[in-house]
């Protein structure tokens, strides 16, 4: 399908901006769709602001589903390795059981599938947000979620996750499939409180700049803007 609307002319001709949701995003469908990157504009989904916390629940989280893709596996080897920070698990999928089993075990708590509600109040009180994703995102609403509540987020390396978290200002980016990386990053910040309240700070930051509804409608309507001085 790429290639024949390739060949028709549909990216170059028929449309005049494509809004991709991440610089990845742009990036990639300008090397394998031959889309021109002059006609595409990165403007994110917004999400409400869901408050900004205090982190001073003394807890690293995870949220989302429970799946091989989204680095699981990893996540319980590297709380096995010790993370110095319990680990709480919200969510559901086909690793539940060697999560439970991980849970009875000590080594981390499952709480099961939450509520968007409970997920950010869950938010509001973790230190920190673990999203060790071994294949490519879009944009993972945990993101902005997380961001809108002041959480650093240490993400895997990879697609768009790459470009969403800002090393040493907004979290911190680890190999993907590495449990050690993801251990020591963890290590890392617990053991760094000055560092950890930058991020917490950098992390707001992002969301009042980039995820918050006024300011993602004001993109929009420059995109907008810019279409009809143009035409």
């Amino acid at each position: 399908m790429l290639t024949v609307n390739r060949l028709r002319g549909a990216w170059s001709e028929r449309v005049d901006r494509f809004l991709m949701l991440t610089a990845f995003a742009r990036d990639f469908f300008a090397e394998h769709a031959g889309i021109p990157l002059h006609k595409m504009r990165v403007k994110p989904n917004a999400v409400q602001d869901p408050g900004v916390g205090d982190g001073g629940g003394g807890y690293a989280l995870y949220a989302g589903r429970l799946s091989e893709e989204k680095g699981i596996r990893t996540l319980l080897e590297a709380a096995n390795q010790g993370l110095a920070i319990p680990l709480r698990i919200a969510g559901s999928g086909p690793l539940e059981k060697e999560v439970r089993s991980a849970h009875a075990q000590g080594k981390v708590e499952y709480l099961g599938p939450q509520s968007q509600e409970q997920i950010r109040s869950l938010m509001q009180r973790a230190a920190l947000l673990l999203t060790p994703s071994q294949w490519y995102e879009g944009l993972p609403m945990v993101i902005p979620e997380a961001y809108g509540t002041g959480l650093p987020i240490i993400a895997s390396q990879v697609g768009s996750l790459a470009s969403l978290i800002i090393p040493e200002q907004t979290g911190l980016l680890v190999e993907p499939g590495n449990a050690k990386s993801l251990a020591d990053a963890t290590r890392k910040l617990v053991d760094a409180p000055a560092l950890l309240a930058k991020l917490r700070a950098g992390a707001r930051k992002a969301y009042e700049s980039d995820y918050r509804p006024e300011t993602n409608m004001a993109l929009l309507t420059a995109i907008y803007d810019e279409l009809l001085t143009e035409n």
